[in-house]
């Protein structure tokens, strides 16, 4: 659970008034923040960022239309606590409270709130909806969360792969977009693939044997296809010394 005025993040103005919005109510609020360009989704099921689909596949896979935007946020609130939450992408009717469209800014800033303080997994899953909301730069919160003892190992992972993701775009030049940056993990073609199915290996050797190597990738390797591979699975890994990495990038 997370009550929303007992934050570890401290919250501009207009964050503070969405927080208070959603700590006065009870039972399901919602609200909706701009989804960033490449994000979408079908309002239920599944969300699409970059090449990744998130979510759930139907037996009919993910034939549903991937509409642009906007992100739902849905609270399940209960005296003032957060007790559940929820993202999605795309068409979706409102239910309970609806609290309409919010600024990128106050969205996000509330959402990293919850992620750095909620003990349960709603902490976990505030962290996307707050790196798909257009504008948003969260890297600087996200490192905190994923250095953050206090918090739980799901949510320090999910801002870990994160992390990565913003790692990669900024190498590819293009820094704040977590449709960027990610690996082409679909199986061996030609050269450059068979490198990045080494770094997979690499990646699952017991022990944490292959971060070294991947951080060595990650750092210093001409292809910028393999440095992506070695960040993406360094993401996945929940090792520190990924996240110092990270870092040393991002702020580049």
């Amino acid at each position: 659970m997370f009550a929303v005025l007992a934050l570890g993040t401290p919250l501009g103005a207009s964050a503070q008034q969405l927080a208070q919005r959603v700590r006065s109510s009870d039972g399901v609020v919602t609200f909706q923040l701009h989804a960033r360009p490449g994000v979408c989704g079908d309002g239920s099921r599944y969300i699409h960022v970059g090449r990744s689909y998130m979510g759930q596949v139907g037996r009919d896979g993910f034939s549903a239309p991937c509409v642009a935007g906007p992100v739902h946020v849905r609270l399940q609130v209960r005296n003032g606590d957060v007790e559940r939450l929820d993202a999605y992408v795309g068409p979706r009717a409102a239910e309970g409270r609806d609290l309409g469209m919010v600024g990128s800014a106050e969205g996000t800033a509330f959402l990293l709130s919850i992620a750095a303080s909620a003990d349960g997994n709603a902490g976990q899953k505030a962290i996307m909806p707050a790196v798909i909301a257009d504008s948003s730069v969260v890297w600087p919160a996200l490192l905190k969360i994923a250095r953050d003892r206090d918090r739980p190992r799901a949510t320090r992972n999910e801002a870990s792969f994160w992390l990565s993701r913003l790692a990669g775009a900024s190498l590819a030049g293009v820094p704040n977009d977590p449709t960027a940056g990610e690996p082409d993990t679909h199986g061996a073609k030609d050269e450059d693939d068979e490198k990045t199915n080494a770094v997979f290996v690499l990646s699952q050797l017991s022990g944490g044997r292959g971060i070294e190597p991947m951080l060595d990738i990650a750092r210093s390797n001409p292809d910028l296809k393999v440095r992506n591979s070695a960040l993406f699975w360094l993401g996945q890994s929940g090792d520190p010394r990924a996240v110092d990495l990270f870092e040393s990038i991002l702020r580049r």
